[in-house]
């Protein structure tokens, strides 16, 4: 009992001095309540000391029983009471001093956000970050304030409008939609918006981020209407054209289908390439397929014999 409560004390001991430097480091900064916590943790350290040596039996009977109820009760009072207020006092600060610090990180954030930010109350904009504003052409100070409706085109007004009551009475916390929108000339746009219930001055609002998808939505159509002219043009030509994969066909054109004799084309897609060729070239195709590989490129035109549906051998 006497060793164990030797090395209590000097493990308490040990915590103070570590936390004495480390929380003095910490107060050369501007944050505010660390010399209060520093205070406060050196009072409760100090009393579980005592404590711990009262109960050590390193002390005599005598010398204990004289200033036992003393130094216990100070110790008690300055470590227990006014170590904790002290330890209170300087969280409080500290969360306080942080405060600032954290609201000019955040908005920095949102101020140069690549994304609009917004904050939506009673159907209108309380706040608008400058690229928000950018999105719809408008000067910041025009867009806060406005209606979220004005801004909305005619053919989406009803789903965001939707969206908006049901977050504000709480039916849903977040949503995360796309839906057409005006710029203030006008000109019709593509937006995607995510936002969050919140609340703001007591009062339910939405908070959020929204970005322009026009480019990447025009892009999507162009790429689309280039793929459908591809596929006429494939579909069309009366050369046959067919796409293998790992010795397996996957499209064939329905030029390829009669040059085959086959009527559809689930007849043929999935099947291995080999199904098509003349046993006597198999070696032939097998050895330019790893030339094609190997090589990345084109490989020479060569004349190979391929078996039509019934069986009977042409070649190309």
């Amino acid at each position: 009992m006497f060793y164990q409560n030797i090395a209590r004390i000097a493990v308490i001991l040990s915590a103070a001095i570590f936390i004495f430097f480390l929380i003095r480091k910490t107060a050369r900064t501007p944050l505010r309540g660390t010399r209060f916590i520093l205070a406060g943790f050196l009072l409760v350290c100090l009393d579980l000391t005592i404590g711990a040596i009262f109960h050590s039996g390193i002390i005599s009977e005598t010398w204990l029983m004289r200033w036992y109820l003393i130094l216990g009760t100070i110790s008690g009072f300055l470590g227990q009471t006014s170590g904790l207020l002290l330890l209170m006092v300087g969280c409080y600060l500290l969360v306080k001093s942080l405060i600032p610090t954290v609201n000019a990180h955040y908005t920095s954030l949102v101020e140069n956000s690549l994304v609009g930010v917004y904050l939506i109350q009673d159907g209108a904009f309380v706040f608008v970050n400058p690229r928000m504003a950018e999105i719809f052409g408008y000067r910041r100070e025009e867009l806060m304030g406005k209606k979220v409706i004005d801004v909305v085109a005619p053919e989406s007004r009803r789903i965001v409008e939707e969206n908006i009551r049901r977050r504000i009475r709480g039916e849903v916390d977040s949503l995360h939609y796309k839906f057409g929108a005006l710029k203030k000339d006008g000109t019709r746009i593509s937006v995607e918006a995510y936002g969050n219930r919140t609340e703001y001055d007591g009062n339910p609002a939405i908070h959020g981020t929204l970005i322009d998808i026009t480019e990447r939505l025009q892009t999507h159509l162009l790429l689309k209407e280039s793929e459908e002219r591809y596929r006429k043009l494939v579909e069309a030509s009366p050369d046959g054209i067919a796409v293998h994969q790992n010795g397996y066909v996957l499209y064939v054109n329905p030029a390829t289908l009669k040059f085959f004799g086959y009527e559809n084309a689930d007849e043929v897609i999935g099947r291995p390439i080999m199904d098509f060729i003349h046993p006597d070239y198999h070696h032939l195709v097998k050895r330019r397929l790893r030339n094609l590989a190997d090589q990345a490129n084109e490989i020479p035109i060569v004349e190979e014999k391929f078996l039509r549906s019934d069986g009977t051998a042409f070649y190309v």
